[in-house]
């Protein structure tokens, strides 16, 4: 019997470095599992669009989640944030170990989504 607690999907997420003050955006994500097991917490796989090489070697890192809280007409857009404990990134595959949500941060900063109309620019 498998020891999977809770699976869950998602189209768009981020990962952030956050250095003391402010927040930037290491790479961006298109397609994520996230799993909870009992052996081993959360881990993600997902895809990854872009990445900055740099930031993606600083500490700490962060795994952001975009969500929508509340029913219409009092819908609101906020965030989930993860720290990661430890990741890999292959090509374009990411596997990484998530810490517990850090708490009080769901509405610190809002997600800015893409105009899914506009283009986007491969710079390298």
């Amino acid at each position: 019997m498998p020891n999977t607690i809770r699976e869950w999907r998602g189209v768009v997420a981020e990962i952030c470095w956050t250095p003391g003050l402010g927040r930037f955006t290491a790479a961006g994500i298109r397609g994520y599992t996230i799993t909870r097991t009992a052996s081993r917490g959360l881990t993600v796989r997902a895809t990854v669009l872009l990445s900055d090489a740099y930031k993606l070697a600083q500490r700490p890192l962060t795994f952001v989640i975009p969500v929508r809280l509340g029913k219409p007409p009092h819908q609101r857009d906020a965030e989930f944030c993860y720290p990661i404990e430890s990741f890999d990134l292959r090509d374009s595959a990411l596997t990484a170990t998530l810490g517990p949500r850090i708490r009080g941060t769901h509405a610190a900063m809002p997600f800015h989504r893409p105009d899914p109309r506009s283009p986007i620019h491969v710079i390298g």
